[in-house]
């Protein structure tokens, strides 16, 4: 009977190229990113139909992502509702407004839908946004409007 004896060099080279053909086949995956934190929000104009706007605040560093929509959506014929409007106001720790900006569904008495994703606030300055308020505005024809009382949705930490 023979008896091959393998000394510790080469028994050390077999298992480290077995070792680096497994490593070789497995895929790693990256670390996942850490989501940023959103918050939902829904605000409903004073009127007998459905004028509101919904979405998600997504809160980046020092700018918010606001995703939704603002509908108008006329259930009473003469009622005259023109147009929707949502009013995004942002503001930073201290409650001073940094920006705002609108975005409107025009209905002409017809329900209407509009649907939005964009940011607000400055991304490079020196503030982060803390609050964003939202304001739901039903307009009629004749210039009168019901809008919402403002509602405000704080920054969320993660």
């Amino acid at each position: 009977m023979t008896m091959t004896i393998l000394r510790h060099s080469k028994l050390a080279k077999v298992g480290a190229s077995a070792l680096a053909a497994a490593a070789a086949s497995l895929t790693f995956a990256a670390p996942a990113q850490a989501a940023y934190p959103t918050t939902p929000y829904y605000v409903l104009a004073p009127t007998a139909y459905q004028d509101d706007a919904g979405g998600t605040v997504t809160w980046y560093n020092r700018s918010v992502g606001i995703q939704g929509y603002v509908q108008t959506s006329t259930l009473i014929p003469d009622d005259n509702v023109n147009h929707t409007t949502v009013y995004f106001e942002v503001y930073d720790g201290k409650s001073v407004k940094m920006t705002s900006t609108t975005r409107t569904a025009s209905g002409q008495n017809n329900s209407a839908r509009l649907d939005y994703n964009f940011s607000i606030g400055d991304p490079d300055g020196l503030k982060a946004v803390m609050r964003v308020r939202v304001t739901v505005c039903a307009v009629r024809d004749d210039g009168s409007q019901d809008c919402s009382r403002p509602t405000s949705f704080p920054r969320e930490y993660a």
